[in-house]
């Protein structure tokens, strides 16, 4: 049965966790299946280089009427009633599984080519499945990967108001952060395992899990629970 990929409600954005909160929910049990069945699927079907794992979180809350887009080095709300042609290059960049499908929360304005969720359905199913059965449909997701994402410097990320800026990793905000969250994952063969000879019998273990985005925030300060992001 196929994965329906659902149209976009800020509800599906506001009603995920602080990335705080979203930390606490997972445990080293669930960590640890990132490297083996979960990362399996992503290997299985060859898309670790253009899809990760993404904690569930939000960055502040949105109206019905806004979605969070991403523009180079800063994310800010948009307008949907914007017109038609300001969305044109606008596409889904992190989804959450839900019972009814897969589900759009955060968006990227990019004019190049970005791989399109749905063309990718045993992906999906199998993933989908997988996340239910482990009890982690409600914390993790889908992200994509970029080749700047998978190749880029560290960066710092931070949540100013209502926008996240990026900066260069050594400039960093007054008042740095002092806890760090992993909060995206991407997948890689392990040394020595084929791919073309992949199968679910292969012996663990299968990937090597690579923190893309670590999430660092103050929790003694007025921004506790919202997040400064560090890609890697």
């Amino acid at each position: 049965m196929a994965t329906a990929v659902l149209p976009y409600s800020a509800q599906h954005y506001n009603s995920l966790p602080s990335i705080a909160d979203a930390s606490s929910s997972l445990n080293s049990t669930e960590i640890d299946q990132l490297t083996t069945t979960i990362g399996q699927v992503f290997i299985k079907h060859k898309v670790q280089n253009l899809f990760g794992i993404i904690l569930l979180h939000n960055h502040f809350p949105l109206d019905e009427d806004e979605v969070l887009v991403n523009i180079g080095s800063v994310a800010v709300p948009w307008k949907t009633t914007s017109l038609a042609k300001q969305f044109r290059d606008v596409r889904s960049s992190a989804w959450r599984f839900i019972e009814q499908g897969i589900a759009p929360y955060e968006f990227v304005y990019d004019v190049s080519s970005r791989p399109d969720v749905s063309g990718f359905q045993p992906f999906l199913t199998e993933l989908r499945a997988l996340l239910g059965h482990l009890g982690l449909m409600g914390k993790l997701g889908l992200c994509v990967l970029t080749s700047e994402d998978l190749n880029s410097n560290t960066q710092v990320e931070f949540t100013q108001g209502r926008a996240n800026i990026t900066l260069p990793f050594d400039i960093a905000p007054e008042g740095g952060p002092n806890r760090s969250i992993e909060a995206v994952w991407q997948f890689d063969v392990s040394p020595g395992l084929n791919i073309e000879t992949f199968n679910e019998t292969t012996p663990s273990p299968l990937v090597l899990k690579k923190c893309k985005v670590t999430c660092k925030y103050g929790p003694n300060t007025g921004h506790q629970g919202r997040h400064l992001t560090t890609k890697k």
